[in-house]
């Protein structure tokens, strides 16, 4: 289920790192280099952890409470954060770039957007 209730945030973990991400706390998932991972987050966990050997140490982000965040580790390994208001930005950045496909009407548009944001998510998401 991507739609977030009422008291939960839609998160997603993009891995463009090189290594594999385990989420340990309050969510359990490993994610594979190059993958996606979607679920939810209830409102009062909100830190997410992550191990891989990617880093020395067990890392911790602190996801923006809200209906939707996005959890990006990037091809150099680094993480960032992305709320709700970024994840906006992104779509509408991404629909720019899709623009060609606009006229082939609403399936190759939505698979464009999935394509163009953060690199790649999954169609139901964008």
């Amino acid at each position: 289920q991507l739609l977030p209730l009422a008291s939960t945030t839609a998160l997603l973990v993009v891995n463009d790192g090189s290594d594999v991400v385990e989420l340990l706390t309050p969510l359990q998932a490993k994610v594979p280099a190059g993958e996606r991972w979607a679920g939810n987050l209830v409102a009062n966990e909100l830190a997410l952890h992550l191990e891989s050997p990617m880093w020395p140490s067990a890392l911790s982000v602190d996801v923006a409470p809200g209906r939707y965040a996005v959890v990006v580790i990037a091809p150099n390994n680094s993480v960032s954060m992305h709320d709700a208001n970024d994840l906006q930005v992104e779509l509408s950045n991404a629909a720019h770039a899709c623009e060609a496909t606009r006229g082939q009407g609403e399936s190759p548009w939505m698979d464009c957007l999935a394509r163009a944001a953060f690199g790649g998510v999954p169609r139901d998401f964008a």
